[in-house]
């Protein structure tokens, strides 16, 4: 569009706590984390506004994402615990991997559903085991990573 389009994407990208020595069993540092993260912090980085106060801001859409080193299954649990929280974690495919196959779903992302009300998003995992190294995930993992892409499209229409 000429002169820009008028809103900001902001994201925040993270890996939660992995240290296979002090949390390997310990999951409550990597819930505490979360709960800072998609609380604390996206909620002041997602409503903070530059500019004049007295002109309309631009809309802004807040985008947490990366390896939360927690199921889906957990982050939806801790979000159903609070009634005014409308941040919602999304994304439940299996995105780690080990050398036989998809091993866990740790990569997601997390956005304020209410802000997002109307928007039409997407969101997948992308086949990169398959699409680059010919579905070996041993090959995947030395080669690439031990996590595959996810995506995340919307639509402003």
């Amino acid at each position: 569009m000429p002169g820009g389009l008028f809103f900001e994407l902001r994201l925040i990208n993270v890996h939660l706590c992995w240290d296979s020595e002090l949390v390997k069993n310990d999951i409550n540092k990597r819930k505490e984390e979360f709960k800072l993260v998609t609380g604390e912090i996206y909620e002041y980085l997602s409503n903070h506004r530059y500019g004049d106060p007295d002109s309309a801001f631009m809309p802004s859409y807040t985008i947490v994402l990366g390896d939360y080193n927690l199921s889906a299954i957990i982050c939806q649990a801790y979000e159903s615990d609070s009634i005014t929280h409308y941040v919602q974690t999304k994304q439940e495919d299996k995105t780690t991997i080990s050398a036989k196959g998809y091993a866990s779903d740790y990569d997601h992302f997390s956005y304020d559903v209410k802000r997002f009300a109307g928007i039409d998003v997407q969101i997948q995992r992308v086949d990169s085991v398959n699409k680059f190294m010919g579905g070996d995930f041993e090959q995947h993992m030395q080669k690439i990573s031990d996590h595959v892409p996810i995506k995340f499209e919307f639509s402003l229409n």
